[in-house]
């Protein structure tokens, strides 16, 4: 430690100028001391955005200001994958599309909050707006608030007309959604943690192809079906015709600023404006070559991605100017207007570019070691190239004569403001009963880890397969990561994450998800309080402690350790010891909703603050932790076929929980249901059934709403085509007089069933056999 102060400080000294010196002290206090010092320094940064870079799996914090990456942070289970950051000044969410997970990071602790697991079917999107989170399903048309913090959902569903467009929030903190089927835009506002419908507004004829983008003074629609493009300011619509087909066209999701752009590949055009409202007229820009992305108007500029880390850069009367080039970049390219300058994002590279209001950009080299956290050289040393005689990387510098670092022992005289403040140390509760011997972090002084049971097996991609491992553990990096030298996935665990705290007769009860480790198995869990610390074996998800002063919040961190050192945090929320818990739920079921989901419903318990699920298949597949202020969950990241005993806990506000309910055991189908139901009668009366097939289904059930009639079955054989469509069939036979509809499900080879299909329309005996499209057709089954 005294080694770490040492070469730290000897950095600041050589780096610190008048204006810097704060900010590098800070940064010294976050390499040294971990998540606590992060919270008071990232209360003084400003200006700052996280950018994700996916073949490491890592989060790089961009000053916008110089493009200087001052902190990173590991996510190891999402390197590879296509992951959105949705952010604010004070929330971060990432929102995995490969997974379907979403991850909240507490940017005041510095730790992982929450979890929430959306299914990968790339139909949920997530916004925030100051202290709002929400949670939109596009094709369910479900609105849901949520905390940005812990991913807990409050409050009741909004349900909208499906499928929803587009969404973002305006200046005031409306939500703004498209809803075609309607031909409107919906307004949603948030109050008591719930979202509220506000009114919709009418912007074009119902079903027809909008697109839609959010200004500061509320939503823009484009649609593609009648080339029109209308503004909607304070309820009030304005319209104007768009001299180009906008069949195609795209926009990107918000907009800053008082310029409008609009892409339009099919025309290779580009298309630029005040709005409907501030009545200009339309600029045509014959750009030529015209991808698919989204161009981002920026301070007067339109900025268009193209290919190989090129920018093309346009102003508003259509000239075009000296395009941007990200050096180094290898894949489509990310564009987002935050914090006065535009973002330019390579996340399939380390490759970045920030781009400021006169138009120069500078480069964001986000594999670079920071000087904060994660800023340790990848081989373990300390990063300040001591006995090289050369400075650490981006410093530039060399120590100047005579300038040696101090003495880490010897006390450093009070800061000015401390001797004005006159601050002292906060009052704290006694400390708990000590549950495991020496593993306390004392003052300045990290957790003991627990010793390694045995190597890497295998090692993480570079390493040498030989090397030893065995009886050491390498050198620990600070609790935020940092990426080895080469851009290469961090060996460390992931975070824990959810954290979940409650308080029970014997103590609080802290729990956690299995860690994501694949360069090494999990040896150990450090889980910390204010007060305390204890350490658990890898195979161990949680642990209960007890001899905590009644009446204090606790909030508890864990960390997973592997042979090369501890990972990311994830934090519970605060829990308070001594309080009665609530009475526990009844009427508790469960309901499969998918091949990996479920719904899980309860009634409410008086006194409840909220609820804790928890659950884990009969092969072990243990589901996330999960909490909600509602009676009812939908549960997803389910394994296809698995059996699942879902519980549910009533949990106080202090976080006394209650005795947890158990549902029946559920089991999930393996297949999906069939899609695009549809039937006729032909000429003599019989029913004919079409639908899409399910890979994988051994046969089909076909089931009439009249529950007079019966099922009939078929196995999966040839598909018929109908209009350049392929669909399963059968010939029902004569359901006789009246108007009926069918259900279709899919069965699989050991005769499982999987949910029924969406009714199909209703049909009434007299009409002649027709296809969805008006053509008739006979089924082959």
């Amino acid at each position: 430690m005294r080694q770490r102060i040492a070469a730290a400080w000897a950095v600041v000294r050589r780096t610190a100028a008048t204006g810097t010196f704060l900010a590098l002290t800070i940064a010294l206090a976050c390499t040294l001391f971990g998540a606590g010092a992060i919270v008071r320094a990232v209360e003084l940064y400003d200006g700052d955005v996280w950018l994700w870079s996916s073949p490491v799996g890592q989060l790089a914090r961009t000053d916008a200001h110089d493009g200087r990456i001052d902190l990173v942070t590991d996510v190891p289970e999402s390197a590879g994958n296509r992951v959105e950051v949705i952010q604010t000044d004070d929330h971060l969410i990432l929102h995995d599309l490969d997974t379907g997970r979403m991850t909240a990071l507490d940017l005041g602790e510095m730790a992982f909050s929450g979890r929430l697991d959306l299914g990968t079917d790339r139909k949920h999107s997530v916004f925030l707006h100051g202290e709002h989170g929400v949670v939109v399903d596009r094709s369910a048309g479900e609105v849901r608030a949520i905390d940005p913090t812990t991913l807990t959902a409050t409050g009741e569903v909004l349900k909208l007309p499906a499928p929803l467009e587009g969404g973002a929030f305006d200046a005031d903190g409306v939500l703004w959604l498209g809803v075609p089927s309607q031909g409107t835009v919906a307004a949603v506002r948030f109050a008591e943690g719930t979202a509220k419908a506000d009114g919709a507004v009418g912007v074009a004829d119902p079903a027809d192809d909008i697109a839609l983008t959010v200004r500061e003074q509320g939503p823009l629609v484009v649609n593609r079906s009648d080339n029109t493009i209308v503004e909607v300011r304070d309820g009030v619509t304005a319209e104007i015709e768009s001299p180009v087909a906008l069949a195609d066209a795209v926009v990107p999701p918000s907009t800053s600023g008082p310029l409008v752009a609009v892409t339009v590949p099919d025309a290779d055009a580009l298309l630029t404006l005040a709005g409907p409202h501030d009545g200009a007229e339309i600029t045509v820009i014959d750009a030529g070559d015209v991808g698919p992305a989204a161009a981002v108007p920026y301070e007067g500029r339109v900025y268009l991605p193209g290919e190989n880390g090129v920018v093309r850069v346009f102003d508003a009367a259509g000239g075009e100017a000296e395009p941007l080039e990200v050096p180094g970049a290898e894949g489509p390219l990310d564009l987002e207007v935050r914090e006065g300058h535009l973002f330019v994002n390579d996340p399939d590279s380390g490759a970045a570019l920030v781009v400021g209001p006169s138009g120069e950009g500078t480069e964001v080299e986000k594999y670079d070691d920071p000087p904060g956290p994660g800023g340790g050289a990848a081989d373990g040393s300390d990063g300040t190239g001591s006995g090289t005689g050369e400075a650490p990387h981006g410093t530039g510098q060399e120590t100047p004569p005579g300038q040696e670092a101090p003495d880490p022992g010897q006390e450093e005289s009070p800061r000015p403001q401390d001797e004005e403040q006159g601050a002292e140390e906060p009052t704290r509760p006694p400390a708990p009963p000590d549950l495991d011997p020496g593993t306390e972090p004392e003052d300045g002084i990290e957790p003991v880890l627990p010793e390694p049971t045995g190597p890497a097996s295998p090692p993480w991609p570079g390493a040498d397969p030989a090397a030893p491992t065995t009886g050491t553990v390498d050198p620990v990096r600070a609790p935020t990561g940092g990426t080895p030298a080469g851009g290469e996935v961090t060996p460390l665990p992931g975070a824990p994450v959810p954290v979940t705290a409650s308080a029970g007769a014997d103590g609080v009860t802290v729990t956690w998800q299995p860690a994501h480790s694949p360069a090494a198995p999990v040896t150990g869990y450090i889980v910390s309080w204010d007060g305390g610390s204890t350490t658990v074996d890898g195979t161990q998800h949680s642990v209960v402690v007890d001899g905590l002063r009644d009446g204090v919040p606790y909030r508890f961190q864990v960390r997973a350790v592997n042979v090369h050192g501890h990972g990311n945090a994830a934090a519970s929320e605060p829990v308070v010891s001594g309080e009665q818990p609530p009475p526990p739920p009844t009427d508790v079921a469960v309901e499969a909703t998918g091949t990996t989901t479920a719904v899980l419903t309860w009634t409410a318990v008086p006194g409840a603050h909220d609820y804790v699920v928890s659950g884990e298949s009969a092969h072990g597949h243990v589901a996330a932790v999960r909490s909600t202020t509602d009676t009812e969950i939908e549960l997803a990241g389910l394994e296809p076929g698995g059996t699942y005993t879902f519980t549910v806990a009533a949990r106080s506000g202090g976080g006394a929980q209650s005795t947890a309910v158990p549902a029946p055991a559920v089991t999930l189908p393996l297949l999906d249901p069939p899609e695009n139901v549809w039937f006729a009668f032909s000429d003599t009366g019989d029913a004919y059934v079409y639908w899409t097939p399910v890979d994988g289904a051994a046969g089909y059930e076909v089931v009439p709403a009249d529950d007079s009639l019966d099922p009939r079955e078929i196995a999966a054989g040839e598909s018929v085509e109908v209009n350049g469509r392929q669909y399963q069939s059968i010939i029902y036979g004569t359901p006789g007089l009246g108007c009926h509809s069918f259900t279709v499900r899919a069965v699989d080879a050991a005769g499982t069933a999987s949910r029924p299909s969406e009714p199909s329309t209703t049909e009434c005996t007299g009409r002649r056999l027709r296809s969805p499209d008006g053509a008739g057709h006979r089924p082959t089954g």
